[in-house]
């Protein structure tokens, strides 16, 4: 059998993992991933009376630095590693975004982005469990309560990243 090929884009992506942590490993987590990105509170994310731990939890969210290819696999498994290690978890106030860079490309090849986006929402939103399908957080592009899609950061495809961070961000997927 042959192995997977190693990932060979040179196309950086980052990732922001939102999660719930016991207090007593809050710190030691924050040391561990501190090379590799950033963590930091999140307001969104609770803990519910149900979840695994008893004891008091926050809300926290880890940006990844950016990174490609096989170095990005790398750096999941890494993360992924060390929030099993300090027992994090995601429920379903957690969501798992993704930023692709997009700083090399042209309006055009944006705009083409957006527009298949837009031919394949329904496909997306079919892919991810019914609660995300109703996040606020991730609304839908052609969702009218919130006007134009380009102009709000809480869209499943926020475009609006690409102003401060030159990347698209996907905000669809729940935590995990």
């Amino acid at each position: 059998m042959k192995p997977c090929p190693q990932n060979p884009s040179s196309r950086k992506v980052g990732f922001e993992l939102e999660f719930i942590c016991p207090n007593k490993t809050q710190e030691v987590l924050r040391q561990s991933l501190a090379a590799m990105g950033e963590v930091k509170t999140d307001g969104s994310v609770h803990a519910r009376t149900d979840d695994p731990l008893t004891e008091a939890r926050h809300g926290w969210e880890f940006a990844s630095n950016p990174a490609s290819g096989a170095g990005l696999l790398k750096l999941i498994n890494k993360v992924a590693e060390d929030l099993k290690t300090a027992r994090a978890f995601a429920n379903n106030t957690c969501g798992f975004h993704v930023h692709f860079d997009m700083s090399s490309t042209s309006e055009i090849q944006r705009k083409n982005i957006q527009n298949w986006w837009l031919v394949f929402e329904d496909l997306f939103f079919a892919m991810v469990p019914s609660g995300r399908r109703v996040s606020m957080y991730a609304r839908r592009a052609t969702d009218p309560t919130e006007g134009p899609w380009l102009r709000s950061r809480y869209r499943a495809l926020n475009v609006t990243a690409f102003s401060r961070h030159r990347t698209y961000e996907v905000r669809l997927h729940q935590g995990t």
